[in-house]
């Protein structure tokens, strides 16, 4: 872990960065500017347009229930940081200067190596809930369980879900926790009974 990998992860997080893009039709790499990732999590909790149902009742969708709590869980994180280093709370302060706060804190050692796996985490949390990785359902047993069907309690409700869904990062079964390498998909495919 290195502060070249810290310094990294925090322009991601709060900075105006750029970001990598490879035209999926001519091959082209481009490099666009991109908004920290902090403000994206904040506008998707802002966000009017993402309502839930058709109801009209105005209620947030899943996704921005998701955004709310995983931004709560980054600024508790942030604060205690800020707390353990300064010894005082700032309410007032922006995460983002808790952020760098706490950075410029982590010269080495275990400090260190917690902040860059904490901040490498959250990037992987935010992108993943702004833009998800579709995933397919697979129909059949799963071949290391004999399951077909995982049970997960929702709002006090059992849901029963195809135990094994794939997206192109791997397979994986609900109900017993079994995953696939991308690579293996073809002998998945002949093993699911």
């Amino acid at each position: 872990m290195s502060n070249l990998e810290l310094a990294k992860n925090i322009s991601i997080l709060a900075k105006t960065h750029p970001e990598r893009h490879k035209d999926n039709e001519t091959g082209k790499i481009s490099y666009q500017q991109e908004i920290s990732l902090f403000e994206q999590l904040r506008t998707e909790i802002g966000s009017s347009s993402r309502r839930g149902g058709k109801s009209g009742s105005g209620s947030r969708s899943p996704i921005a229930l998701a955004a709310v709590a995983l931004w709560s869980e980054i600024q508790e994180s942030l604060n205690t940081a800020h707390i353990e280093i300064t010894g005082s709370d700032a309410p007032e302060k922006s995460a983002e200067l808790k952020l760098e706060m706490w950075t410029e804190a982590a010269t080495s050692g275990e400090t260190l190596t917690r902040c860059v796996e904490t901040t490498g985490r959250w990037i992987e949390q935010i992108r993943e809930l702004i833009n998800p990785v579709p995933s397919i359902e697979l129909i059949g047993s799963c071949p290391a369980c004999g399951e077909r069907y995982a049970f997960t309690e929702q709002d006090g409700e059992t849901l029963r879900n195809t135990a094994l869904t794939a997206t192109t990062k791997g397979a994986r079964c609900g109900a017993c926790g079994a995953e696939w390498e991308p690579q293996q998909f073809e002998q998945l495919r002949h093993e699911i009974g």
